[in-house]
């Protein structure tokens, strides 16, 4: 566990660790045959403010966008994702998530958020905000 006077990175570091092997053992225990990686993409394509296009998924994610790409492509296989173009443009595709997406996406998410109110949950992401645009400053300067 981490306590109130670990770093800040070490804080970090420790929960994406211990939310990405949880992950893919309740992955691995309910028989989604998804990887951490695929899981998170469905996640922010179902929690994205607005449309989400392959290449807005691949940039926010900062991966080569072929990689997301055959991600992508396995999780429209698999029947999780669907693809369909933009009406203002037939060249993008708009990424949502089929009613199983979302199942899986909620159920896990939901287990791993357990017992966080709904403040709760909106303060961690503010901070959360406050951390990573503090970060784009420091990109930029």
């Amino acid at each position: 566990m981490i306590n109130n006077n670990d770093s800040l990175g070490k804080a970090l570091g420790f929960t994406l660790r211990m939310y990405s092997k949880k992950l893919q053992e309740m992955m691995e225990v309910e028989k989604i045959p998804l990887s951490v990686d695929q899981f998170i993409l469905l996640n922010i394509a179902h929690n994205h403010e607005n449309d989400i296009t392959q290449v807005d998924l691949a940039n926010f994610v900062g991966k080569d966008k072929s990689a997301v790409l055959r991600h992508i492509d396995y999780l429209e296989q698999i029947k999780l994702l669907g693809r369909r173009e933009d009406v203002n443009d037939r060249r993008k595709k708009i990424l949502t998530l089929t009613y199983k997406g979302e199942e899986i996406e909620q159920k896990l998410t939901q287990a791993v958020m357990k017992g966080m109110t709904k403040p709760e949950v909106e303060h961690f992401m503010k901070t959360m905000n406050l951390i990573l645009n503090n970060i784009y400053v420091l990109k930029n300067s």
